[in-house]
């Protein structure tokens, strides 16, 4: 059972369309803190966007919340009692029809990862390796978390992901919390998806990661200089990011792999219609992707980080290019 369930079932029991609570009785209801971030972004709340929101919308209500007095109203709707998560999912696997154009030079820039990588033994590529081999030896391992979070802290600063960043003012230490997140039980579903065939409980499984990801850092004190700031967004890039280092189940939404996206018309926002196009042009051209995979570790590179790759190099190629076209 979700812990959010006694909440809803509260909700259920009340027999009236209007309720409102505070955050403190929300807490008393699910017997747990509510995530700092719940406290200061009324998007947690979403009954569309969240895990939260998702579990509440399946009794049958909406959210409408007040940051500054900490209370939330909930809204029955009329007649909806059915699990709209369900209903949003059997949809999105009826898009996963729709055949994605390509370019026909596409899958001819995986080389430019492969050169690199097979010729210099230090390469940054291989940073990747490196934490998502540490995360499947070591996932379950409780002396191992520290290990875990230097391999994550050291594979984001390879990819430039320290800089411009609140990350930049924290030691490695900082990210044991997201350790845990990421070595619980609840994910464990994760580390094996067929990504040929992802299944829709896989999918709203990966959006819960991607909500606590971000809940993580939101609302986390830090210094910049002299002046003492808090984490009011995480990017895209950050997010997706780990969780392809990690479970190797996504690809990470950063600039170039953005600009491929927009070639291919798949969104570029980390939502859901991206993600379900994402996969659709995984599922598409199975044959090619695993035809890129036997030079690799099989372990280790799974079909989203082969795509993941495909996309950096193809993206960086056609930005340069443009940028070049435009002087």
């Amino acid at each position: 059972m979700n812990k959010y369930d006694g909440l809803g079932q509260y909700l259920k029991n009340k027999n009236t369309n209007i309720v409102e609570i505070t955050f403190k009785e929300i807490e008393e209801r699910i017997n747990d803190k509510l995530p700092n971030s719940f406290y200061l972004y009324s998007a947690c709340w979403s009954t569309y966007s969240s895990h939260f929101g998702r579990v509440i919308l399946s009794y049958g209500y909406k959210t409408k919340v007040n940051i500054k007095s900490q209370k939330v109203t909930f809204i029955k709707e009329s007649g909806v009692i059915e699990n709209k998560t369900t209903k949003l999912y059997a949809n999105m696997k009826k898009s996963l029809k729709r055949n994605i154009e390509i370019p026909t030079d596409l899958f001819d820039y995986f080389v430019n990862f492969e050169q690199p990588y097979f010729n210099d033994e230090n390469s940054r590529y291989r940073s990747y390796d490196h934490l998502r081999n540490a995360f499947i030896k070591y996932r379950k391992n409780d002396d191992k978390k520290d290990y875990l979070a230097l391999m994550l802290y050291t594979y984001l600063a390879s990819w430039g992901m320290l800089r411009n960043s609140f990350l930049l003012q924290k030691d490695y230490k900082f990210n044991l919390g997201l350790i845990e997140i990421l070595c619980s039980k609840k994910y464990d579903g994760l580390m094996n998806v067929d990504c040929f065939n992802i299944k829709c409980s896989e999918i709203e499984l990966l959006f819960d990661l991607i909500e606590d990801i971000g809940n993580f850092y939101l609302g986390n004190d830090y210094f910049e200089g002299s002046d003492l700031k808090k984490v009011a967004s995480v990017t895209d890039t950050l997010i997706s990011k780990i969780i392809l280092g990690t479970f190797g189940c996504l690809i990470a939404y950063d600039r170039y792999v953005k600009h491929t996206l927009s070639i291919l018309k798949i969104p570029v926002k980390l939502g859901k219609k991206s993600i379900v196009e994402l996969f659709n042009f995984i599922k598409e051209n199975q044959e090619r992707i695993i035809s890129l995979i036997p030079k690799f570790d099989r372990n280790l590179y799974t079909p989203a980080k082969i795509v993941d790759m495909l996309f950096f190099e193809y993206g960086q190629h056609q930005v340069i290019k443009e940028e070049y076209e435009n002087k």
